[in-house]
């Protein structure tokens, strides 16, 4: 991947990718989509069952709840480049392991070059600490942003963990709206 690589260029490498073992399962990669440039870029964990079949993130009920939070604070998610931490879905849809998340990182720094965003939201503690490792869990810092190589970042609960509690909802809307609120700001 060199320095002109165009955001294309980078899907057809990750489609192709065969560097860790999550290849051999996969039906396909699962890149990203979105503008480029786009001012928020989302992060989230792995692709589940129906993004290995669609090749698109947050299809499934977590890409659902997703947007319909996105757009309750007045987000349009067509608007956003959403991604995952790794491009290809772990067997069992299990959390995908430190090696994978390090083995896919190159390709996720590239995207935020590319989609150069001025805030990223990451969804879950997966996506919080590869992104910093000494943080707070995310029940502590969610909705609080820091400011790292020029960006913005929000840690939010991942919309997965607000379906199976219910309670995370009204959370997430509330950091949601922090985020669109901040968006003003810049």
């Amino acid at each position: 991947m060199g320095l002109n690589t165009s955001l294309k260029e980078l899907e057809k490498t990750i489609s192709n990718c065969k560097k860790c073992p999550l290849h051999k399962k996969r039906l396909q990669a699962v890149p990203g989509i979105g503008p480029s440039p786009s001012i928020i870029l989302v992060i989230g964990e792995a692709p589940g069952a129906k993004e290995d079949k669609l090749g698109l993130p947050f299809q499934g009920a977590a890409g659902s709840l997703l947007t319909k939070l996105l757009n309750g604070v007045g987000l349009d998610r067509n608007g956003l480049f959403i991604t995952n931490l790794v491009k290809c879905r772990p067997p069992q849809n299990r959390p995908p392991t430190n090696k994978e998340i390090k083995t896919c990182a190159p390709y996720l720094k590239k995207q935020i070059i590319l989609v150069s965003p001025k805030i990223i939201l990451l969804l879950g503690a997966k996506a919080l600490k590869a992104v910093s490792p000494d943080s707070l869990p995310i029940s502590k810092v969610h909705g609080q942003s820091f400011r790292k190589d020029g960006i913005f970042y929000f840690p939010l609960y991942h919309p997965a963990a607000a379906i199976y509690n219910r309670s995370l909802q009204v959370v997430l809307v509330d950091d949601l709206i922090k985020v669109k609120n901040f968006l003003v700001t810049l």
